[in-house]
């Protein structure tokens, strides 16, 4: 059986603690982290980068095997505070290259802003728990825990057939003095479904023009139907400054995920 085609609509590993802060910091450092999570893609200028995604198959087992499918160069516009893709070339090959695309295909979204304002929205009612707080490179790095229920879910997977919204949790790292989210995870809770999504975004500063913004740099989603499991491993390069002149129409040219 094919493995169907699925939308995603919208991993951390623990680091050395500090000393616990009191209840209060930690109540404070939540709310920075909710305020930038709600500003976050209003900040953001038009821009415009490169996304390459590497997809891997691999069946559902405890160690999968992994199989790459291919490698896909997109083109991402940022304009308007909405996410426009262009698919421009499968495996380095940029004739045709939406029928290079194979079976299995998972759109991710939520990169740009979406997922951590989904998690931080008062009607997702997240129940946030302290983790722990360690030095990073620059900052302070603090970790919260959070869960969501299925009831408050903005998170659900689509096939041509099926559309299910799922119970989900994971793991937010933020600077501990402004809020600043620098990585945020996510996983779907196992029900009779047996949906899977998966999802790691991690941030970092970028320049475009003469100004650094902080911006996705690697992504990492895994997701998973009748013991299939599809891997897209994303990095982001050459952001810069969107240029109205030279860019053609937005017709969102990714393919759409194959009908099984």
């Amino acid at each position: 059986m094919k493995a169907p085609g699925l939308l995603i609509l919208f991993l951390w590993a623990p680091l050395l603690g500090a000393q616990e802060p009191a209840r209060a910091e930690q109540r404070a450092v939540l709310e920075k982290m909710r305020q930038y999570a709600a500003t976050y893609t209003e900040r953001l200028q038009d821009f415009t980068c490169t996304q390459i995604m590497t997809r891997s198959g691999a069946k559902a087992e405890p160690k999968p095997k992994w199989k790459t499918l291919e490698i896909q160069e997109i083109e991402l516009n940022f304009v308007g505070h909405r996410e426009h893709y262009r698919l421009l070339k499968v495996n380095g090959d940029s004739k045709n290259p939406e029928k290079k695309v194979k079976n299995g295909y998972t759109r991710t979204s939520g990169e740009f802003g979406s997922m951590m304002r989904a998690v931080f929205d008062p009607k997702s009612k997240a129940e946030f728990e302290w983790d722990h707080q360690a030095p990073g490179d620059r900052r302070n790095v603090c970790v919260y825990r959070y869960r969501v229920d299925r009831e408050n879910s903005s998170m659900g997977l689509r096939t041509e057939t099926r559309r299910e919204v799922l119970a989900y949790g994971g793991a937010v790292d933020a600077d501990c003095s402004t809020g600043q989210i620098l990585r945020i995870e996510s996983e779907s809770e196992p029900d009779r479904t047996g949906f899977l999504i998966r999802t790691a975004i991690r941030y970092g500063p970028v320049m475009i023009a003469d100004r650094e913004f902080v911006l996705p740099v690697r992504v990492e989603n895994v997701s998973g139907f009748d013991r299939t499991l599809t891997r897209a491993e994303i990095r982001f390069e050459n952001y810069r400054k969107y240029n109205a002149d030279t860019s053609v129409k937005f017709e969102d040219e990714v393919p759409e995920p194959p009908k099984p």
